[in-house]
C-alpha cells in the first residue's frame, strides 16, 4: 500500500508491504527546479521504492566474486520452474544439466568472472550472467536463437 499526498510545494509518501512488512517513509520539498520536474523525479524514486517493497527482497549488493567462492555444483530452478545444476569448474569451463530440456543433454561452455559477476555462453547457444549473494548466485540465461529467457537462484551443493 503506498499514499501520496501533496501540499503546496511538498510532497509526502509513505508505502507498506503487507508481505515483508518493509515500510518507506519521505517527504520533499519544491526546490528552485521546475514543478513538473520535481514531481517526475519524486515519482520515479517513489516508483522504484514500491518495486522493492512489493518484490518482497530488500536491496542487496552483490559479493565480489574470487573463483574458488564458485567451484562446484549450484543448484535451483529457473522461471520455467526447471530444475537447473551449475558446475563450475576449475579451468573456467561449465557444465549445466537444465531438466526437463529441450535438447536432451547438457551444455557446455567456458565462463569468466569480472568483480561481483560470473558470464558465460554455453555449446547450446544460451548465454547466461549471475552475481553471488551469499550462498546463492542469482541471474539469467538467454537463448540467443530467439531471445526466450529465465532467471534462476541457484545454492551452492
Amino acid at each position: 500500500m503506498s499514499a501520496f499526498e501533496f501540499k503546496d510545494d511538498e510532497l509526502i509518501y509513505d508505502a507498506h508491504s503487507k508481505t515483508n512488512k518493509l515500510s518507506y517513509h519521505a517527504d520533499g520539498k519544491l526546490s528552485e527546479d521546475s514543478k513538473a520536474g520535481w514531481l517526475a523525479g519524486k515519482m520515479a524514486a517513489a516508483k522504484n521504492w514500491v518495486k522493492k517493497l512489493v518484490a518482497g527482497k530488500p536491496e542487496r549488493s552483490p559479493d565480489v566474486i574470487n573463483k574458488s567462492d564458485i567451484l562446484g555444483s549450484w543448484k535451483g530452478m529457473d522461471t520455467f520452474r526447471a530444475d537447473l545444476t551449475f558446475n563450475f569448474k576449475e579451468d573456467d569451463s561449465f557444465i549445466v544439466i537444465r531438466n526437463p530440456s529441450s535438447l536432451g543433454r547438457p551444455s557446455t561452455g567456458k565462463y569468466t568472472i569480472s568483480g561481483t559477476k560470473i558470464s558465460g555462453e554455453a555449446d547450446t547457444n544460451v548465454a547466461f550472467t549471475v552475481e553471488k549473494f551469499g550462498d546463492e548466485i542469482s541471474g539469467k540465461w538467454v537463448y540467443n536463437v530467439n531471445g526466450v529467457s529465465a532467471t534462476f537462484t541457484l545454492k551452492k551443493q
